[in-house]
């Protein structure tokens, strides 16, 4: 099956970009997806989870992870104290920086996820250098010279120091539901794909919580919200309700429960910029 690449509407002529978790403008809910570029995750508070192919991977403070083009990635959960710097890097930014030169970090799937754990001092001074590099986006030069340096000494710190954090290889069936309810969040009977996964409601149900932290219905829930935000910011003519009610929500009381829940703002009041992509990044 191809791979299909959201786009991160990245701005133009931007080899890359540097933000926090925090920052961004859409819920912090993430399905899962793959791009283009290649992705680093800096944690530097607080406690996540991140499912990566068929395994999940514990994150904490410190968690230094990246994130190649061809693997699939999304957050589950995440503490409400979980923090990280994201860095994304276009494919052409990469090879300028190595030449014609092979590369590990050139590749779309390295075969396995990178993932280590920093101690505190070397999590200081990385962050340091990501707030610096942060600062200098107003000088594009600086700014893209700033990003090469910080992806190359984040590499240069991964591989000499950290410990790996816990992983769980998922049951095939959480992972066949993942895969499910990522591609058509709208659905409206989780029986039914649960059985389409391989295993009952109520025993996919506990092994789901189980192994990602998340109950299926919360995850299912948090996919819908942002399934609504996407049609909703793509849809300038349409109504909070009628975009609601093609992400899969039954109602509009339904719809304003489970949007409150997890953005932690009302429909009416929340930050939506009708006429981007919900990929735009800052």
């Amino acid at each position: 099956m191809a791979i299909r690449y959201e786009s991160l509407a990245l701005p133009e002529r931007a080899d890359g970009t540097l933000w926090k978790f925090s920052e961004f403008k859409e819920a912090k809910i993430y399905k899962p997806h793959n791009h283009r570029e290649l992705e680093l995750n800096l944690v530097l508070e607080g406690k996540g989870s991140y499912i990566v192919g068929g395994v999940r991977y514990s994150l904490e403070k410190g968690s230094l992870l990246w994130l190649f083009p061809d693997q699939r990635h999304g957050i589950v959960h995440f503490s409400e104290d979980f923090e990280m710097w994201i860095a994304v890097f276009r494919p052409g930014f990469l090879r300028a920086l190595w030449g014609e030169e092979s590369h590990l970090l050139l590749s779309s799937d390295p075969g396995s996820v990178f993932v280590k754990t920093l101690n505190s001092p070397v999590l200081d001074k990385l962050n340091a250098l990501y707030a610096q590099v942060d600062r200098e986006k107003g000088d594009p030069a600086l700014y893209r010279a700033g990003l090469g340096y910080l992806l190359l000494r984040s590499w240069k710190v991964y591989r000499e120091s950290g410990e790996h954090p816990e992983s769980v290889n998922l049951h095939p069936a959480v992972a066949r539901m993942v895969q499910l309810l990522g591609a058509s969040p709208e659905q409206e009977n989780l029986s039914r794909l649960a059985e389409k996964a391989g295993l009952s409601y109520s025993r996919l149900s506990r092994l789901f919580l189980r192994q990602t932290g998340k109950s299926l219905i919360s995850y299912r829930d948090s996919l819908r919200v942002e399934k609504f935000c996407e049609v909703y910011r793509g849809s300038p003519h349409r109504t909070i309700l009628d975009c609601a009610l093609e992400a899969g929500f039954g109602s509009y009381a339904q719809f304003y429960r489970v949007f409150r829940k997890h953005t932690g703002q009302n429909p009416g009041s929340f930050p939506f910029d009708r006429d981007e992509n919900l990929f735009n990044l800052p």
